[in-house]
């Protein structure tokens, strides 16, 4: 993608009604570009200036439709002013992103730019094509612009995010660009990266779907932070669906419910003892079994019995026994 520069059409006049609208930080911009033909790419504006990205490129897009700025590529006018540069080069493709809190809506113009630029023209066409429709929008078209000419992305890279979205329903001019700015803050910005991104993410998809069979989970799609679990056991530890399997079978046994937070400290501490597979879960397991404690009834010592006094034995009692000692002892007394 080229690098612009942006300087002043001395030949046309300044409207009246523009300049008297015009506000602080327009003329601002336009004042500064009075100070070199040559002209100055939107950052050094915007460091001389003391105005953000976002706003300097807001007022040289108020001056482009008034038509009394340029819009010219850099490495051409570079090469018209130096004979040691005339080897082509692509490293503006690469230029330091903006900041992804700068982006702001392209304008009319920048839009129309767009559209005279046969391969962004198709790759329009292509996405609305993905999108089932005939046409794009002037504000999908916009969204889409923003790709190209801020977080400076190629119509290839565009298309092949476009076609991975569309894959799985979820192709909008919207939800792409916002797709292609969290890739640019990971430095996902080429078309290699990102092929090896999609392939990446293809095969936990893949991951997500068995981690769902597992969980019984198919009335919902998984939320943000049961992806990241999912995410921490296969991308970080290097887990595999055996390993999880095991852990949802733990998790089961002890709590009687599924608890994917509860999984994932299982998960933790397998990976912090350096367990690898499955086999040296088994092994972990049986090895860190909580061993039974004793019954409440055999840790607390039995209490005494109350002592009680001795019942004598009267079912032992012989009653005519009782009666022959009683007449013994009756006729002892009478002899004597």
């Amino acid at each position: 993608m080229p690098k612009y520069i942006y300087k002043l059409d001395t030949g046309v006049v300044l409207p009246l009604d523009i300049w008297q609208g015009a506000s602080l930080d327009e003329l601002r911009v336009l004042t500064f570009l009075m100070t070199d033909p040559d002209g100055f790419s939107d950052k050094d504006i915007a460091e001389s200036t003391s105005l953000s990205t976002a706003r300097v490129k807001s007022a040289l897009a108020l001056w482009r439709e008034a038509g009394i700025v340029i819009k010219e590529d850099a490495s051409r006018s570079a090469a018209s002013h130096s004979s040691d540069d005339t080897t082509p080069t692509v490293r503006y493709e690469f230029e330091e992103r903006e900041d992804t809190g700068s982006i702001y809506e392209e304008s009319s113009v920048e839009v129309a730019d767009s559209l005279r630029d046969e391969s962004l023209k198709e790759l329009y066409d292509e996405i609305a094509k993905m999108m089932g429709k005939p046409m794009l929008s002037t504000p999908e078209i916009k969204r889409i612009a923003v790709m190209h000419t801020q977080l400076k992305l190629t119509p290839e890279y565009i298309l092949t995010l476009a076609a991975h979205m569309a894959a799985s329903s979820t192709l909008s001019p919207y939800r792409l660009a916002s797709k292609a700015e969290r890739l640019v803050k990971t430095g996902t910005d080429t078309v290699e990266a990102l092929e090896a991104f999609i392939s990446a993410n293809d095969k936990q998809s893949g991951t997500y779907y068995e981690v769902r069979r597992i969980l019984g989970i198919w009335n919902r799609n998984l939320s943000e932070e049961e992806r990241e679990c999912i995410d921490r056991w296969t991308l970080t530890y290097g887990y595999g669906i055996g390993i999880i399997n095991k852990a949802y079978d733990v998790n089961i046994h002890n709590r009687g419910e599924r608890s994917m937070p509860y999984m994932d400290k299982v998960i933790e501490a397998w990976y912090k003892a350096g367990v690898k597979t499955a086999a040296e879960a088994d092994e972990y397991i049986a090895k860190n079994k909580p061993v039974r404690t004793e019954t409440a009834s055999a840790q607390v010592a039995p209490r005494s019995k109350k002592k009680t006094a001795e019942v004598p034995a009267y079912s032992s009692f012989n009653s005519e026994d009782a009666l022959k000692r009683a007449l013994e002892r009756s006729y002892r007394d009478d002899d004597n």
